[in-house]
């Protein structure tokens, strides 16, 4: 007998944004100035974060300060929902470098030095992010802390999602097959 026959395949796979900017941060005299690099993410299914820990793979970047505890990371998804990378840690240490946000890190990045390199869990927790959508611009913010810091470089960084594609397809089998 002839009989049609549908199947759902899914298939994992990693998409990596990045932005590789060399955007200077000047430190105006004011505790709180900040800086943003934009990373627009597009044409990721589906739309939206159910678990960050699962769907973000991780957050790489390359900033020079010169001093790493002066300055707080932070990523803002496109509805403006904040994940705290590093608030305050590596004091008297310059740079982030090579240094990446891992849902799979096992040290947190309060427990490292400057320059931070290799990963790590940032400061704040991933479920922040729970409910906020993939595609839209994403804001890596460097906030200076400390009048005094100086200058430094967001240099680039890179964000790394696990999306699931579902593809679904069917068939027919011909007139000549039979069972």
């Amino acid at each position: 007998s002839r009989s049609s026959a549908a199947s759902d395949v899914y298939k994992r796979q990693t998409v990596t944004f990045e932005n590789i900017s060399n955007a200077p941060f000047q430190n105006d005299g004011q505790t709180g100035a900040s800086d943003t690099s934009m990373i627009s993410v597009n044409s990721l299914l589906p739309n939206t974060i159910v678990d960050a820990t699962v769907q973000i793979e991780q957050i790489c970047l390359n900033v020079e300060t010169a001093d790493a505890g002066a300055i707080d990371l932070l990523l803002v998804a496109p509805d403006g929902s904040q994940l705290p990378l590093s608030n305050g840690n590596g004091a008297g240490g310059a740079n982030f470098i090579n240094t990446c946000f891992s849902p799979d890190a096992t040290n947190p990045i309060s427990s490292g030095t400057a320059p931070f390199s290799g990963d790590f869990q940032p400061d704040g927790a991933w479920n922040t992010l729970d409910g906020a959508p993939l595609n839209g611009d994403w804001q890596l913010v460097v906030i200076n802390n400390q009048p005094n810091n100086g200058s430094g470089q967001i240099i680039s960084w890179t964000i790394t999602f696990q999306i699931e594609n579902n593809f679904t397809y069917s068939w027919t089998p011909g007139t000549s097959i039979s069972c």
